[in-house]
């Protein structure tokens, strides 16, 4: 849109070419001081719209198209406002008048200006039509040089307001709002990705002011033949990235990224972390490990839902904590179901950690309950041998020192129990640890005797062969032969 400013008062022009270039980077603002100049301007370019001193109007034939033309006077008189109305001027503007002003104004004049091109693009306004039948069914095709978004409210119920206030809002080109499940799908067939960009960014603040509001609008370029279901498909997984970068976000995706790969599932190592710091109630750790397991992805991303089932992961291990000292109950009950609904369908990442390590500091600020007599001897013992057979210091002692027994009692009891030593048990579950971590990690056979309660590698590669008839490194190669000879 092109817009004359035509006043001899050049810090008056200058005044408003700043107020209306500071809300449109749409628009181009020529300035004219004087009668002849206002013509010569006028013939060599043409405007769309003109604001103009009536001193200016009266002393010469300078051509204003109807209801395109502002004049701006300073006698506040019936006659001067008589005059301009009977001249067909849009509006009429005393000074000194508020910069706020000119705003209503030109959003008006974009506006008519918008509903003419759009009359006279006749059949080709009816091609630039688009429908959710389109969208889903349809073999439309967007022309080059076009643009499709995709606007996600923060609050699914605010949608509709939101949809409300992009329809009221001006846009200087032509775009079609198509309300979805994800979001606010902007299709807009004349102008670049670029351009519809600035439109939305000025579109929020002006938003900011009036609605509460937040959403990110993910924006792609039109540059192929692609059939519009395709384009949409393309875009809804770019809006996806909302998960990992939050709202208040405007963002042209040059090329949408397939997902990374990604484990969901932690490792027996990332396990064994985890018993280790809820037993030694680290609270920062606990913190540190989430900050740096997932604050750290970075695009391209992996999946979302794979992301979810981590955390799911990390979930199973607080639940273990709250089962092994007997907190599943009141309001921490309630808190660890809520913080399972919010993983499953909290919107943004960031969010959902935080009240992880909400979660866990708050359940870690709870002492721990020893078992009761009730519980069987061989069971408590079997939840301390989990917790703590990666300690090589850990033993028989220890064991019977947390259950406030003697342990030469404590030995006797799990004997008649479990009809195996409690030293026996202890290297068995050690061994069969070992075996896990064999075949489902890389590490060498030093660190997995360390992680497993051996002090030396070689105490291990002893033990584990007494028990299973090989040395490790021939166990996992055996193995691993027989899933290769069973597929």
């Amino acid at each position: 849109m092109k817009i004359l400013i035509a006043t001899e008062d050049v810090l008056e022009a200058q005044g408003i070419e700043w107020v209306l270039k500071s809300r449109w980077n749409d628009i181009e603002v020529v300035a004219a001081t004087n009668v002849p100049d206002v013509l010569a301007k006028e013939q060599a370019e043409g405007f769309d719209y003109t604001f103009i001193d009536l001193g200016m109007v009266e002393a010469s034939e300078i051509h204003l198209t109807p209801a395109m033309w502002t004049g701006i006077s300073s006698e506040r008189t019936f006659h001067k406002t008589y005059e301009a109305f009977q001249k067909k001027a849009d509006q009429l503007l005393f000074r000194p008048f508020l910069p706020e002003a000119l705003i209503p104004i030109v959003q008006q004049a974009k506006f008519r200006l918008r509903n003419a091109t759009n009359r006279a693009q006749g059949a080709e306004g009816d091609k630039n039509t688009f429908t959710h039948h389109d969208v889903f069914l349809g073999n439309k095709t967007l022309p080059p040089n076009s643009s499709v978004a995709m606007i996600v409210p923060k609050r699914k119920e605010e949608k509709e307001s939101l949809l409300d206030a992009l329809t009221a809002h001006v846009f200087s080109f032509q775009v079609t709002f198509l309300p979805l499940s994800e979001g606010i799908l902007l299709l807009a067939p004349t102008t670049t990705a670029s351009h519809l960009k600035k439109s939305i960014e000025r579109f929020s603040l002006e938003g900011k002011k009036t609605m509460q509001t937040l959403f990110s609008a993910y924006l792609l370029n039109v540059d192929d033949q692609k059939s519009l279901p395709e384009w949409y498909q393309q875009v809804k997984s770019a809006q996806q990235k909302i998960f990992y970068e939050g709202f208040d976000i405007v963002s042209i995706e040059e090329k949408v990224e397939e997902w990374c790969e990604f484990d969901p599932f932690l490792t027996p190592v990332e396990q064994r972390e985890w018993i280790e710091m809820l037993e030694r109630q680290d609270k920062k750790g606990v913190k540190k490990w989430l900050e740096h397991h997932f604050f750290v992805l970075e695009d391209p991303y992996p999946d979302p839902e794979l992301v979810r089932i981590r955390l799911t992961s990390v979930l199973a291990q607080l639940r273990r904590y709250m089962t092994t000292y007997r907190l599943k109950q009141g309001d921490l009950e309630r808190r660890y179901h809520a913080l399972f609904e919010k993983t499953v369908h909290g919107v943004v990442m960031y969010d959902i950690v935080q009240q992880y390590v909400s979660f866990a500091q708050e359940l870690l600020h709870f002492i721990p309950q020893k078992g009761s007599d009730e519980t069987s001897t061989a069971k408590r013992v079997h939840e301390l041998v989990e917790r703590n057979y990666w300690n090589p210091d850990w033993g028989l002692a220890e064991c019977a020192s947390h259950l406030s027994v003697h342990k030469s009692t404590l030995s006797r009891r799990f004997l008649k129990e479990q009809g195996v030593h409690f030293r026996d048990y202890v290297l068995a579950f050690r061994v069969q640890e070992a075996k896990r971590l064999l075949l489902e990690t890389s590490l060498p056979v030093k660190e997995i005797a360390r992680l497993t309660g051996f002090r030396q590698a070689s105490y291990f590669t002893q033990k584990f062969k007494e028990s299973t008839g090989v040395f490790p490194s021939h166990y996992k190669s055996m193995q691993q032969s027989n899933i290769v000879d069973n597929n």
